[in-house]
């Protein structure tokens, strides 16, 4: 069972696992920026993890709670966590408001099968983790319709701002 049919370049290149389209290289500068980022945090952890020895060694505080991994941790998880959570469950690439977006349909989606079934149908279909077969039905149904609508919104958009100047 095909779970996506590819309707771009863009489509083929996520789920073969490339961090942009090698076509139209569409994703190209947000990859560049999140690599950037990365680097950046690896040298600001390896300061920081001076530092905190530092305290650790004038006992300042114990250093079992100076390591400092749960911080640089969260805030690696906290950027783009819809955009993340798409690219988990579906194998696509969406700015983080699209993949909002998406995410919100899918929970709309599962929670009025819910309410039609009259019991989390999810969870007995999935116990291990209902949301995500939620969002496999989600997207054999809608997936293909919500990405014409957010090509069709997008071009608006741009031909809106393109008039107004």
């Amino acid at each position: 069972m095909q779970l996506f049919v590819f309707g771009s370049c863009c489509d083929q290149a996520m789920f073969e696992g490339e961090p942009f389209c090698p076509v139209c290289e569409r994703q190209r500068d947000e990859h560049r920026r999140e690599k950037e980022a990365a680097a950046q945090s690896t040298a600001t952890f390896a300061a920081g993890r001076e530092r905190l020895a530092a305290l650790a060694r004038r006992r300042v505080a114990p250093a079992h709670e100076l390591t400092g991994h749960g911080v640089l941790e969260r805030r690696t998880l906290a950027r783009y966590p819809a955009r993340r959570e798409v690219f988990r469950l579906f194998g696509i690439y969406l700015p983080e408001s699209q993949a909002q977006e998406l995410l919100k349909e899918v929970h709309k989606f599962k929670w009025i099968t819910a309410e039609k079934a009259g019991e989390d149908v999810w969870q007995k279909q999935a116990p291990e983790n209902p949301f995500a077969a939620a969002a496999r039905e989600w997207a054999q149904r809608y997936l293909h319709a919500f990405l014409e609508w957010i090509t069709h919104s997008t071009r608006e958009a741009a031909c809106r701002s393109a008039h107004a100047t």
